[in-house]
């Protein structure tokens, strides 16, 4: 069943980001090639370590001091943002995922035509799981 994304939702510790209206929780892992002499002609791999991005897009709000405000102070003072959700249907925690997360970018973004802009990127440290 296929789920319209305007139900989406971005938690901070159970709390919801503001004015957030795009996300991305993007899973990778690092391919390992362990071919040998053995392998017959045909590559081998594994898996090795996993690690996850997280974008985020959507309307800057400077009063969201639980969400916004909290992640751009844990990007100025290089600290750990922890429990960063991003879910399919907000009211559901089986459809998301979530991790701790630093902060590699955070964008505002004001043009005079519209409204300011807010871009933020997070890498995942420690364990991926889905909520409960």
């Amino acid at each position: 069943m296929a789920l319209p994304g305007k139900h989406a939702g971005v938690l901070k510790g159970g709390t919801a980001i503001m004015e957030i209206s795009e996300a991305t929780f993007t899973i990778n892992g690092e391919v390992v090639d362990v071919s040998t002499f053995d392998s017959d002609g045909w590559r081998e791999r594994i898996l090795n370590l996993r690690d996850a991005t997280i974008s985020l897009s959507g309307f800057y709000d400077p009063t969201d001091t639980t969400g916004q405000v909290q992640i751009r102070d844990a990007q100025l003072a290089q600290e750990v943002v922890e429990d960063i959700q991003v879910r399919a249907d907000a009211t559901d925690p089986s459809t998301g995922l979530e991790c701790d997360a630093v902060v590699e970018t955070f964008e505002i973004n004001p043009t005079v035509e519209g409204a300011v802009a807010v871009s933020i990127t997070l890498q995942s440290t420690g364990p991926i799981t889905v909520p409960a």
